[in-house]
């Protein structure tokens, strides 16, 4: 953990030259070094496991440790403050390692703050003029990304409260209104790559500053609501959307709004209330461009137009293969934060003709478009992008009627058969590679839920279901089995009568047994519905052994005998 011992000795020699006015009269900015640490702690927070840093070193003094972390985000305070307001310097308070920790040096660093955020247009252009600023702030959401990524991931951590977390000035809501005050003025000036950098590390830096690690993390709850309720961040968000950016900054933005949206009880409706206006198409954002200028933009439809945007030209984001990641990170980005914003819910069978919105009408076609895209060859990456796609569109029809899963059947039989491919390479991906974890149970839990949803709503989809898994050329074979189990002196089967391995029917019944109970619950469900709930049929299907732990919660222990008729598919 040597990242904050160097951030520490790069601060102090970056703030010693701004005292001596250095940066301005040309003298070499520390910006370099700045720089190459901030590439070195990114490349280690994104896979620690291949970097030759160790990401857990033991500290022998965790109360002299987290003095160091509060020294060095007070270090990092005052250069990020004393770049934004050169006459603000005088104010900042003297900080050491000894008496750092005191409310009284964080009120004033805090002041000042508050103080250059209230003139936020005199140090904007000072900050574009150089590119230590812009090195500070990404230092600043890299040291928030690490103290949540390693330091409170750390077994020794002992750390109960967000009061008590030694970063906490960083996240004071002065602060966070300034970084929110420079990110605004960058995105919306953003002439230069300096800027553009700019508005994205800022970004990111509230991201970072208002994560919440615990529930008893209130200085992140008390940040996330100053952003929305004092300073309107999803509007502010929405406008800078809707303006020329790149895609890592509209990324940034709408990472930052869906942490809100699961973060504050009240931050859901304001986000989906939250409404603004294009009013110079040809200065737009490129997925704006085939909107109605006159029509107002939410952060829904803003975030179908995105998407739209992506699957059009898709083509142009691929290269040999490859997709562009930060694009389609953007629109998986989107497709979870409407699953968070519970727009799933708009997913419905209409009642009669033209009796769904031009928003409605735009979701289900993103629905039915991810849907259909190829997720069988594993080797391509761009395939692995699309399975990603269609996971997040499950979650969101976990939210949808019942009685979509027949309207999609019955208007796009491709993307219901793109719903049945997902369902099988998704099964057979956690059964062959054995996962357990919860990314398992998080790629096959929403194809389950929202499998049994439509199959107990609607019988045609019951059926097309279930010969999918259970095929009718193999039902013959089924029958006579169970003529033979009648036959024979037992009474029941306590294997399944027909689950060859490496077919979806037999690692169906795998899964019956897995050790995550979510998935063998669901699943359970899911195959219970499959066959009408006829526990005979259930028991014939899966085996007893298998079949015993959902008819005991249906009340259903009993053993069923064997010439309890069902019906079979014809």
């Amino acid at each position: 953990m040597d990242f904050p011992s160097r951030l520490e000795s790069l601060l102090e020699e970056s703030e010693t030259l701004l005292e001596q006015h250095a940066i301005d009269l040309g003298v070499k900015s520390p910006s370099v070094s700045l720089e190459q640490w901030n590439e070195d702690i990114e490349a280690f927070l994104g896979d620690p496991s291949a970097s030759s840093i160790a990401s857990a070193e033991l500290v022998s003094d965790e109360k002299t440790f987290a003095k160091q972390l509060c020294f060095v985000s007070c270090l990092l305070m005052r250069n990020i403050l004393k770049c934004c307001d050169e006459s603000g310097s005088s104010a900042l308070p003297s900080i050491s390692k000894e008496v750092v920790c005191n409310d009284a040096i964080e009120t004033k660093m805090t002041n000042v703050a508050q103080g250059i955020q209230d003139n936020s247009l005199q140090y904007a252009e000072r900050l574009s003029n150089e590119e230590l600023p812009t090195q500070l702030i990404r230092a600043g959401k890299n040291f928030l990304r690490w103290f949540i990524q390693i330091y409170l991931d750390r077994p020794q951590q002992s750390l109960q409260a967000s009061h008590d977390s030694p970063i906490r000035v960083l996240q004071t809501p002065s602060m966070l209104g300034l970084i929110f005050g420079i990110l605004k003025w960058s995105s919306l000036n953003p002439t230069r790559d300096i800027n553009r950098g700019l508005a994205r590390y800022a970004s990111l830096y509230l991201f970072y500053g208002t994560y919440i690690t615990n529930p008893q993390d209130v200085v992140a709850q008390q940040g996330i609501h100053h952003l929305i309720h004092d300073l309107s961040f999803p509007k502010v968000a929405l406008e800078l959307l809707c303006h020329p950016t790149d895609v890592p900054t509209a990324l940034s933005l709408v990472r930052n709004l869906h942490n809100m949206a699961v973060s504050l009880p009240d931050a859901t409706k304001i986000i989906l209330d939250t409404q603004t206006t294009v009013t110079a198409v040809d200065t737009t954002a490129p997925w704006l461009t085939t909107m109605d200028s006159n029509k107002p933009v939410s952060f829904v439809s803003l975030g179908e137009s995105i998407v739209c945007w992506y699957l059009q030209q898709r083509d142009d984001t691929l290269n040999d293969g490859v997709a562009d990641d930060k694009a389609s990170e953007l629109v998986l980005e989107i497709l979870t934060s409407f699953y968070a914003l519970g727009v799933g819910r708009q997913l419905k069978e209409p009642e009669a003709k033209n009796d769904l919105s031009d928003e409605t009408n735009t979701l289900i076609s993103i629905v039915t478009e991810i849907l259909k895209l190829p997720s069988q060859d594993q080797g391509n990456i761009t395939i692995t992008v699309n399975l990603q796609f269609q996971i997040a569109i499950f979650s969101l029809m976990m939210d949808s009627d019942s009685s979509f899963g027949q309207y999609l059947m019955d208007h796009d039989h491709t993307a219901f058969e793109g719903l049945l491919q997902v369902l099988n390479h998704q099964v057979h991906n956690v059964v062959d590679q054995s996962r357990v974890d919860s990314s398992a149970t998080a790629s096959l839990i929403p194809i389950l839920v929202t499998s049994t949803k439509y199959a107990g709503e609607s019988a045609a989809v019951q059926m097309r279901i279930k010969k999918f898994i259970f095929p009718p050329d193999r039902e013959t074979l089924f029958e006579q089995k169970i003529q033979d189990l009648v036959s024979s002196a037992s009474n029941t089967n306590m294997s399944p009568l027909d689950a060859p391995k490496n077919t979806l029917r037999g690692e169906l019944v795998q899964l019956l047994s897995w050790p995550e109970s979510y998935i063998k619950r669901c699943t359970a469900e899911f195959l219970w519905i499959l066959f009408n709930r006829n526990a005979n049929e259930y028991v014939h299907r899966v085996g007893m052994g298998n079949a015993l732990p959902l008819l005991h919660a249906k009340g259903l222990a009993a053993m069923p005998t064997s010439n309890i008729p069902f019906t079979l598919p014809s």
